[in-house]
């Protein structure tokens, strides 16, 4: 498959959380830091972050931090439909989507721009908690929370 894209990811996905071991470990061949420009993050309660468009042309200075996941061409399209089902992911305009699955550009260390799937929340963005200003690291956030694992952890507090 030629149009094989690669994943941004920025939550529960990320290396050292619980899901990158379920869903990512073993399916990818590499792994690099990226960004993606005018989007921020929300934090909600049950532990995981949603992903937001910048709405304000004005303040367009907002990025996400995260991982772009180039996976193995053999596990591409089972890695797909699997994170399609953690983001509740059900097709194109389904009602019933607690995530959309998007195209965007991401920008890795160096300055290099791919292509990339990631999923922008369609949750109530009023419900998550706003956390950083320009730059938006969940891992970080959850680092200085002193919370290691997503959902478990954040439940607790």
């Amino acid at each position: 498959m030629s149009d094989l894209k690669p994943f941004f990811v920025y939550g529960t996905l990320l290396q050292g959380f619980q899901n990158h071991e379920t869903f990512i470990s073993g399916k990818y061949e590499k792994i690099i830091n990226g960004y993606i420009q005018n989007v921020y993050l929300r934090h909600f309660k049950q532990g995981y972050p949603g992903m937001y468009r910048v709405n304000d042309t004005k303040d367009n200075s907002q990025r996400v931090i995260g991982e772009i996941i180039f996976p193995k061409k053999e596990c591409y399209l089972d890695l797909r439909t699997s994170l399609d089902g953690l983001e509740a992911y059900y097709g194109p305009n389904n009602p019933h989507n607690m995530y959309e699955r998007k195209e965007m550009n991401a920008m890795d260390e160096v300055g290099n721009i791919y292509g990339c799937i990631t999923y922008i929340c369609l949750l109530n963005k009023s419900d998550g908690l706003i956390f950083g200003k320009d730059s938006f690291d969940w891992k970080n956030f959850m680092k200085s929370k002193g919370l290691r694992d997503a959902a478990e952890d954040w439940a607790k507090k």
